[in-house]
């Protein structure tokens, strides 16, 4: 049987000890996800818990054996990006990197809230500015 290729979105909770308790996985566009209007037409643009994590996974199966590889490539909240490869080597797809900065430009840095600021860091976080339309189909 042939394998077939596909990705999902996944945010993470974890709890103090870096511990995993629960998944939220979706399969969807990023953007969609996290971005949508309510009732009174005002766009409202989630953000993650300051206890979550999100990443993109890379899987490989079919329906005889299902799932039968999978790797994990882990957003940097500080920076908003992915990392070029997924944990096994595999190269992430412009598409995903282009996804999830339509999401980040709406953001503000880090992507789960505020961190303690490392010695010497500016007191400001700054937000990270993409042109909207550069990626709207």
């Amino acid at each position: 049987m042939t394998d077939k290729v596909f990705y999902e979105w996944d945010t993470e909770t974890i709890d103090e000890n870096g511990d995993i308790h629960d998944h939220n996985f979706f399969d969807g566009i990023l953007f969609d996800w996290f971005v949508w209007t309510d009732g009174e037409g005002n766009q409202v643009v989630a953000d993650l818990e300051d206890n979550e994590v999100l990443v993109l996974i890379f899987n490989t199966g079919n329906a005889h054996e299902g799932i039968t590889d999978r790797a994990w490539a882990y957003v940097d909240l500080d920076t908003g990006k992915l990392p070029e490869k997924f944990d096994n080597g595999r190269k992430i797809p412009k598409r995903f990197h282009k996804e999830l900065a339509r999401w980040v430009s709406l953001k503000t840095l880090p992507l789960n809230g505020y961190r303690e600021k490392p010695p010497n860091e500016p007191d400001t976080i700054m937000p990270v500015s993409i042109t909207l339309n550069k990626f709207s189909a």
